[in-house]
């Protein structure tokens, strides 16, 4: 979805008053639809094939595709044929191309089911569905949900706010894991979660930047620019790390960047003599250009408690 959120989804402000009120009738009936469709949806099952999903109920940004990556790379390593799979969204090549970059098994299909199938035929034991928390056609065997540091935002659902149910919802799954959120408030969104559904399983993740390519960036100033679902995460990851941020411009989600686009920021960040720093995503969309001033700084996830992640996992697909 390409869209950059706007301010009153994030935050319960006396002003935005009037904005919830004009659109919270739209959102009730959103999720009257989306209570209409899991309730008459019939899933689909294929036997032998064990499916995971990685979803959220925040409207991106919260941490999904690297989560399933890591997860493929888990099962691999464990001798397990898994495979990745993807809705076929135009507009999200990207992380497509992010997933076949990291040698990771990847179906992708116009519709789940179809792509269940085909993973089926082709003998995975493990399918991983990257996104469809919302999608009511196929039966999981395990829901996890990836929650990021913009947590709830105002709490409302769309068009209200930044959720796409709500937090209810969290009832359908078995593991949640809190991607780079605030310490300081971890403490009480734990609680909230654990007032729906006590026996959840919480673990925690976090980015952090390749040490080699970091030392490099750090001896230049930057100008960072990302267009992922919330590209706040990334400049504070890279303030963070201790770069000089010259600038940082934030593109909506899955923007398809012009040529025009890019030559603005490599003239800019030229005559500000800048290093170009994006995303890994952001760059795969700009790769067909064939800029060489425009680089991306690579992060790996870090799961904290790892092998009780995987362990969990394992117990709950059996």
């Amino acid at each position: 979805m390409k869209i950059l959120k706007p301010n009153f989804w994030n935050y319960k402000k006396v002003i935005f008053v009037p904005l919830y009120l004009l659109l919270m009738p739209f959102a009730f009936i959103l999720q009257i639809f989306d209570h209409m469709k899991s309730f008459l949806s019939k899933p689909h099952q294929e036997k032998g094939l064990k499916v995971i999903c990685i979803g959220n109920i925040y409207l991106g940004g919260t941490g999904k595709t690297p989560l399933s990556i890591e997860l493929g790379n888990l099962f691999k390593n464990k001798g397990k044929k898994s495979v990745i799979i993807k809705k076929n969204y135009k507009n999200q090549y990207d992380e497509m191309e992010l997933v076949k970059s990291k040698n990771i098994n990847l179906i992708v299909e116009d519709n789940r089911v179809l792509a269940i199938k085909k993973a089926s035929k082709e003998n995975y034991e493990i399918a991983i569905l990257d996104d469809g928390f919302q999608d009511y056609s196929i039966q999981k065997d395990l829901n996890i949900l990836c929650f990021g540091s913009q947590w709830l935002g105002n709490g409302f659902t769309i068009p209200a706010g930044p959720l796409r149910q709500n937090l209810n919802a969290i009832k359908k799954s078995k593991i949640i894991v809190l991607n780079s959120v605030n310490e300081k408030i971890i403490h009480k969104i734990e609680n909230k979660i654990k007032k729906i559904k006590n026996d959840i399983m919480i673990f925690h993740s976090y980015y952090e930047p390749d040490i080699k390519i970091l030392k490099e960036v750090k001896e230049e100033r930057v100008f960072a620019f990302a267009g992922i679902g919330n590209p706040d995460n990334f400049f504070k990851l890279l303030s963070r790390s201790g770069l000089e941020i010259y600038k940082k411009i934030p593109f909506p989600d899955h923007y398809m960047y012009s040529k025009k686009d890019l030559d603005k920021i490599i003239l800019e960040a030229k005559n500000k003599k800048c290093k170009i720093i994006t995303t890994e995503k952001d760059y795969f969309r700009c790769k067909k250009y064939g800029m060489k001033e425009i680089d991306y700084l690579p992060v790996n996830l870090i799961i904290k408690e790892k092998s009780k992640f995987v362990n969990e996992i394992e117990k709950l697909i059996k």
